[in-house]
């Protein structure tokens, strides 16, 4: 079915293709979310990623054909089998037509390690080390490399290899929940961020200091319509989005630093 999906001539199609047919793991979200909110996603992970040089195989026009969509879609992964190549899938709302589709060689390393690319010693008066209890973040290699495309895959719990059997990606969630969890409850040091988005929307980050970089452990999001969602180890991803994996960087985000009491008030109301 999803090789009948994969017939555009684009690069990323044509990539994608002969991923799946070599035997590459994928997954489909079980839900459709707005297109608007997908392409305000991968349109600030595309500028982050190019403030890493990295330039991902048709991304930049998988935004513009999703926002163009106007209606809500699906979004999908394949993973090559020796994981060197990554594709991500733009659907239809029932599945049965591909909107758009990007891909990157993996793993995207940031050229310089965190520590190394910003000291936030300087920056960040009173920076402690999170207590040792703390896991590994999922997905960051133990080398230290940062993945800067991974991010919630919403509604999606497990994965399959191509004409294999599904494989259970629950304990991968669970890792997840256990990795801001440990994070959040072994804090000693706190920052409130705030951003505006282009569509009106306000998003609201609480975010401590963990091996260098700065993680959100909170995320609230004050949509145009008024609508609220709030994303932590307790309620990590829904239909509408989810916690990001990203690390802050006041430096290069286009964040505003707000004080505790404002994120407070916005988070319990």
């Amino acid at each position: 079915m999803l090789e009948s999906l994969l017939t555009g001539g684009d690069e990323a199609s044509v990539m994608a293709l002969a991923t799946l047919r070599s035997g590459a793991t994928y997954w489909v979200a079980d839900g459709a979310q707005p297109a608007g909110a997908h392409a305000g996603v991968f349109k600030r992970r595309l500028q982050r990623m190019r403030m890493h040089g990295f330039e991902p195989l048709g991304l930049e026009r998988a935004v513009r054909l999703v926002r163009a969509q106007g209606r809500p879609v699906r979004t999908g992964l394949i993973d090559a089998a020796d994981r060197a190549w990554t594709t991500l899938l733009f659907l239809t709302e029932d599945g049965s037509a591909l909107v758009a589709c990007a891909g990157w060689p993996l793993p995207l390393v940031a050229r310089k390690p965190p520590l190394q690319e910003f000291d936030r010693s300087s920056t960040l008066p009173g920076n402690h080390p999170v207590a040792p209890a703390v896991p590994d973040r999922p997905g960051v290699p133990a080398s230290g490399a940062v993945d800067v495309t991974r991010g919630c895959r919403s509604g999606a719990t497990r994965a399959r290899r191509h004409d294999d059997p599904v494989v259970d990606l629950e304990r991968i969630a669970a890792e997840t929940v256990a990795y801001f969890r440990a994070l959040d409850e072994n804090a000693t040091l706190r920052h409130h961020f705030r951003h505006a988005d282009e569509e009106g929307g306000l998003w609201y980050f609480e975010a401590v200091p963990h091996r260098g970089e700065l993680v959100a452990v909170k995320q609230a999001e004050l949509t145009p319509a008024g609508e609220l969602h709030r994303y932590s180890w307790e309620h990590v991803e829904d239909e509408h989005g989810g916690l990001t994996d990203q690390a802050i960087d006041p430096g290069q985000d286009p964040l505003e630093t707000i004080p505790a009491e404002e994120f407070q008030q916005v988070w319990t109301r």
